[in-house]
């Protein structure tokens, strides 16, 4: 008899067939198919839960398990009912006529007297198009069935009772500030931006400016996550058996390898881009990472995943996650452009430091900005800030019922929420398509920060600013400046 089960994977839960028959020789359960040593002790808590509620092994029968498919090695927590029915049914113990195990599957966890409980990692079917229904036990903890059809099994002697569709509720814990830092007028307007349109900002400019203090306020006032995103994060954290409550945030360290960063490695594993999925990845001194970090990271930046391929294994991992990057301009820090020469660097070591910036990986930044020096009158607070977004949130979901970043529109449905007055002939056009997309978006999201539902030609020009000004500043500088420099 063959019934359909589960074994888990490095992403989640895997199709398994188990196969069962009643053979000549000692009463005892064998499991042929590689499996681990936790699926061996099965047979134990088998035999005693089939004792306990009155079933037992035929005298003079051996019972052959055999895992399909059977070249792959496997472990499982919820093998357990799926090998005592099948015992019982190929026994005629129990019939199995109320039971369609050639659509169905069986997933679930014997207690040593034989009461059926819901393995931990059921709920990982719930992140799955799953659409069959799966006989399992009662569950000790609340999980998520909304897209999951469960029948629940008590014990062998009682009958299965329909689960009924969703347990629990989508549960989401906003991020509590951990400190209220205030900043001037500008770098709060470039915050709002970033926050609330989830833009890529790579910000460059002298050490002790405020760069990592700034992008990590950023990552704490992101608006609430899209509950299908969120569910994909909660999973890949739970796979690393960590727990996830809020919006992810993934701070690597620059000596990351790029396999740690996007995934890979044999067998395959997801790196800490899936980790930062549906939340902020910050990358804290960009140019001190590997160059193959960053060219790793330009395909899940352009499409919100990555595609991993190895000898003779493939796997898609989920990216969608907003990329803060902050970096010095020079290795001692102190160097900043059309400011009083402080940098100690030689020309040729500034130049060689600045070529770890590829072009085609800081055009993926829908923002660059270029610090420049504080004025003393300090007002707008992170919690300003964050009061100030979640309002202009409230507008953009009356307004356009729109519970998704800006970042992710594209140019054709933003040209639609153009007012009359904006002439397509007049912007600026870029070499880069990347760049025309990033000044629609930013313009988009700084028409919402004044509660507009039009993009007048204002916002254009404004967003013609934070997304060009500064990467031409530091394209010319590449140009002409080098051989100007002299020291004060």
């Amino acid at each position: 008899m063959l019934i359909k089960s589960f074994v888990k994977t490095d992403f989640g839960l895997r199709p398994i067939g188990v196969e069962v028959a009643l053979v000549p020789g000692v009463s005892q359960i064998q499991v042929l198919g590689l499996p681990d040593q936790l699926i061996k002790e099965s047979s134990k808590r088998i035999l005693s839960a089939l004792r306990h509620q009155g079933f037992r092994i035929p005298p003079g029968k051996q019972v052959l398990v055999n895992l399909q498919p059977n070249h792959l090695r496997k472990s499982s927590q919820g093998l357990d009912l799926a090998i005592a029915l099948g015992i019982l049914f190929t026994s005629e113990q129990l019939s199995s006529e109320h039971w369609d195990f050639t659509q169905n599957y069986c997933y679930g966890s014997l207690s040593l007297k034989g009461e059926v409980l819901a393995p931990p990692d059921l709920h990982f079917l719930s992140f799955e198009k799953f659409e069959k229904t799966v006989l399992t036990g009662e569950s000790l903890t609340p999980y998520r069935f909304e897209t999951l059809q469960l029948d629940q099994l008590k014990n062998f002697n009682e009958n299965i009772s329909t689960v009924s569709a969703q347990t629990q509720k989508f549960q989401y814990e906003p991020r509590i500030l951990n400190n209220d830092f205030s900043f001037d007028q500008q770098t709060a307007k470039l915050m709002s931006i970033v926050a609330l349109g989830e833009h890529p900002l790579l910000i460059a400019g002298h050490a002790g400016s405020g760069k990592t203090t700034m992008v990590e306020n950023v990552a704490q006032i992101l608006g609430p996550p899209e509950e299908k995103v969120f569910l994909e994060a909660q999973k890949y954290w739970q796979l690393s058996q960590r727990e996830l409550r809020s919006r992810p945030i993934v701070q690597p360290h620059h000596t990351i390898t790029p396999v740690s960063m996007v995934g890979g490695g044999r067998p395959l594993q997801f790196g800490e881009i899936s980790f930062a999925h549906g939340g902020a990845l910050i990358l804290d001194e960009l140019l001190e990472f590997h160059p193959q970090v960053q060219s790793a990271l330009r395909e899940p930046m352009e499409k919100a995943k990555i595609h991993i391929a190895r000898v003779g294994t493939r796997a898609e991992f989920p990216a969608q996650c907003l990329i803060l990057a902050t970096t010095n301009l020079c290795p001692c820090g102190k160097f900043q452009p059309q400011q009083n020469y402080e940098c100690r660097c030689s020309s040729l070591r500034l130049r060689n430091y600045l070529d770890k910036l590829t072009g085609p990986f800081l055009d993926r930044f829908a923002i660059f900005h270029l610090t420049r020096r504080s004025p003393l009158d300090l007002k707008t607070s992170t919690s300003d800030i964050k009061e100030h977004l979640e309002q202009v949130r409230e507008f953009q979901k009356k307004s356009r019922s729109q519970n998704y970043a800006n970042q992710r529109l594209t140019s054709e449905q933003i040209q639609r929420q153009f007012s009359k007055n904006v002439n397509l002939d007049l912007i600026p056009h870029s070499s880069s398509l990347r760049r025309r997309n990033a000044l629609f978006r930013v313009a988009r999201t700084l028409a919402d920060l004044e509660f507009n539902a039009e993009i007048e030609p204002k916002y254009l020009e404004e967003a013609q600013f934070w997304t060009a000004h500064d990467i031409h500043q530091l394209e010319r500088f590449r140009l002409d400046d080098f051989a100007l420099r002299q020291p004060l």
